[in-house]
Formats: C-alpha cells, structure tokens, sequence
C-alpha cells in the first residue's frame, strides 16, 4: 500500500467509526503497520472489523487481511508447475510458492487444465 493509500484507509476508517480518535500522524503509524498489505484487501478488513465495533485496531486489520488471503488460497487451488520443473526441486518450489502468492494477492484467481495453457 503507498503512503496516499494508506491516507485514503484512514480517512475510511475514521468514516466508518466516527468515534475512532485520528490525527495528522496515524497514517503515518497505521503505514509503518499496514504498508506492506494490500489497499483494497485493508479496506475490506476494516469494513469488516467495523461491522461488528466501534474502533478498528491495524492488528485487527491484518488479521483480517490474513483471513481473506487465506480464503483465497482455499477456494483457488494452486496449479501444478510446468513438467520441465520436475528435475529442479528448488525452481519447482519457486514457481509453487510464487502462483500461491498470486492466488493470496487476488492476482490469480484462474488456473490452467490439465495440459492447456494458462
């Protein structure tokens, strides 16, 4: 998430829980926390966790996060690697552990059939 993303999820938050105390720094604190998620998965937590309470936690914000990215992973198996890959273990796992990260970002919600292309 950039910094102006990271305003924007502030700003939401602070909409969706008018009570929710902010100033001039908490995007700052809440970049330092969230900077590494994804903006709209962030935003989806925290309409989640705002749901259900009247303040939204950064820690309840990742753990949400973790939630939809687990889902994610759940629903969208993780294509099989190319045959080639087979004899190098290290770039089999590679390729494996790069489309599961795609699949958690929501960059990747198709796979490939069974000798088809992608």
């Amino acid at each position: 998430m950039t910094p102006t993303e990271t305003v924007l999820l502030a700003r939401y938050v602070k909409a969706c829980c008018p009570q929710q105390t902010m100033d001039k720094f908490t995007p700052d604190a809440w970049h330092d926390l969230l900077g590494d998620l994804p903006f709209e998965d962030c935003k989806t937590a925290a309409a989640e966790v705002a749901k259900r309470q009247p303040f939204v936690a950064p820690s309840e914000i990742r753990e949400g996060v973790k939630a939809i990215r687990s889902e994610r992973l759940r629903i969208t198996p993780v294509p099989a690697p190319p045959a080639e890959l087979l004899d190098d273990p290290a770039a089999y796992r590679t390729h494996l552990r790069n489309s599961a990260r795609r699949i958690a970002d929501g960059s990747q919600t198709t796979f490939r059939q069974i000798g088809g292309r992608p």
